[in-house]
């Protein structure tokens, strides 16, 4: 390889890691995270949410006493709604929307975040056609739109926490 390619190699590389760009679903995950207790909350939320803890080798404390942090999920919906219908009157876009407030507290009750409101909403085409792939189609959806909802909390607790440090 030639001196100028690595130069450019090199030169690339550095500037990727100055813009802070990172890979897709790669989180910094606060070690606190490790010993937090979950409040809340359904089932698929708690899934993502223990894939992105896995790495630590930790589950989440079965007790707030154990814990250093909780997580407390309030007001979770998600719901649907058509956007457009076809010539017959059948559903032809649809909408996903997933809301849930939450916020963090300290072992003890205090509040380290007061509550925070988190809204997802997704469109998709409802093809009449072929209505498995369809509902298959908006579950997959509504995966990505927990796996998004667990990465904004993770987020959001990282922020928290590093700005709750001297």
């Amino acid at each position: 390889m030639p001196v100028l390619e690595r130069i450019l190699l090199v030169l690339s590389m550095v500037l990727l890691t100055a813009c802070s760009y990172h890979l897709k679903g790669a989180y910094k995950i606060p070690i606190e995270l490790k010993s937090a207790y979950l409040e809340g909350g359904r089932l698929p939320l708690r899934e993502q949410l223990l894939k992105i803890v896995r790495p630590l080798d930790r589950r989440f404390a079965s007790t707030p006493e154990q814990s250093k942090l909780i997580i407390r999920i309030i007001n979770e919906q998600a719901d649907s709604r058509v956007l457009s219908l076809n010539i017959q009157g059948r559903a032809n876009e649809r909408e996903l929307s997933y809301q849930l407030d939450y916020e963090l507290a300290h072992p003890d009750n205090t509040l380290m975040l007061a509550r925070q409101s988190l809204e997802i909403k997704r469109e998709f085409f409802f093809n009449q056609q072929d209505i498995i792939a369809s509902e298959n189609e908006e579950r997959v959806i509504r995966d990505e739109m927990y796996q998004q909802a667990a990465a904004s909390i993770v987020n959001r607790v990282r922020v928290v926490l590093e700005a709750d440090q001297p």
